[in-house]
């Protein structure tokens, strides 16, 4: 349950892929939104949802007993 966040910031950014494959594809417009910045907001949220996996897992690390 503790990469539950992570997933959701997957899936959304997954979600501004298709979005900005199929802007760019088209070459739809709303206003002034096109592909490229979704596929941008896509990275961002995917590095984002990485820092995070890299913390959880560094964190769960720190707890486990030194044997």
């Amino acid at each position: 349950m503790k990469y539950k966040s992570v997933f959701i910031i997957i899936a959304i950014s997954l979600v501004y892929d298709a979005l900005g494959f199929l802007f760019e594809y088209a070459h739809y417009e709303i206003g002034v939104i096109t592909g490229k910045e979704l596929l941008l907001v896509s990275l961002s949220l995917k590095v984002i949802s990485v820092l995070i996996l890299i913390k959880v897992y560094f964190k769960s690390k720190s707890n486990e007993p030194i044997s």
